[in-house]
């Protein structure tokens, strides 16, 4: 097998570093996080403290790595982990890839991670809580969408929060189209409801041989970047957040099941709303 960088790219709190642990997890692949804050100058905005060193300078995965050599990034990690095939870096941004496009001698391969548009409007009213915030969120909206721009000048906020998560991930979706890149699909609800389905499936498509431990990813020792708050994941082990079933009104969940255009995109991508999230069709 040719070594492979596996990208995952999706919105924010869709899941990622719960995806990238289990398939690192796998002895043949190695989580590395979020590679691209290390191209950052400042400590602050490098985001790399190691959960397991606590010391970005004394890590193996990340010690040495500085934006003058960013770009050899992976050529630096890799004689780090021998026996190892497969990166899993959860930058979740297309320009990151772009950025290692037709430059390094890897296969690259990429997986499309979708949240529930539900859970994510949650989270979006959670985290934008100034006015002048949610003005931001309207402008990017609105210069993106300008045959709608009269009726989301004057939108609900959560009807801002639907297009945001359908824009973000269109934007993925028409990357790796342009791109022809080798992708994948998985959602949320799929990867907690059935793990041992989609890690099984996902491996198998990577080019590595599927290994239940896999999915006990908080037994093995991850050197690559993690999200703070995330330890409790390793106490509870697994979390299926539907927080959104009561925290969103009925008339909140039903506008989303009615919103064409939200719709029309999970349709293209055989996906579906269901009353416990967003999942595969086939």
């Amino acid at each position: 097998m040719k070594k492979t960088i596996v990208y995952i790219l999706s919105t924010n709190y869709a899941g990622s570093h719960f995806l990238s642990l289990m398939l690192g997890s796998n002895t043949k692949s190695v989580h590395v996080g979020e590679l691209k804050y290390l191209r950052k100058q400042q400590p602050k905005d490098r985001r790399a403290v190691c959960p397991v060193c606590e010391d970005i300078e004394k890590c193996p995965l990340a010690e040495g790595i500085y934006p003058e050599n960013i770009d050899q990034v992976y050529d630096i990690i890799w004689p780090r982990f021998p026996g190892a095939e497969v990166l899993v870096d959860t930058s979740k941004r297309t320009f990151w890839i772009d950025r290692f496009l037709g430059k390094v001698p890897y296969d690259i391969k990429v997986i499309h991670l979708i949240r529930d548009p539900r859970g994510l409007i949650r989270r979006w009213k959670m985290n934008y809580e100034t006015k002048k915030q949610r003005r931001h969120v309207r402008g990017k909206v609105l210069k993106t969408r300008p045959l709608q721009a009269l009726q989301l000048a004057f939108a609900d906020q959560n009807m801002i929060y639907e297009y945001q998560w359908l824009n973000e991930n269109q934007e993925i979706t028409n990357y790796l189209k342009k791109r022809g890149l080798a992708y994948n699909v998985v959602t949320y609800h799929d990867l907690a409801v059935d793990a041992d389905g989609e890690m099984r499936r996902l491996t198998e498509w990577i080019g590595l041989d599927y290994e239940p431990a896999q999915l006990e990813y908080y037994n093995f020792e991850h050197h690559g970047s993690y999200k703070e708050g995330y330890e409790w994941i390793k106490e509870k082990k697994t979390f299926f957040d539907l927080r959104w079933q009561d925290d969103l009104s009925e008339r909140e969940k039903a506008h989303v099941e009615q919103n064409r255009h939200v719709m029309s995109y999970l349709s293209s991508l055989d996906l579906k709303l269901t009353a416990d999230g967003l999942m595969r069709t086939r």
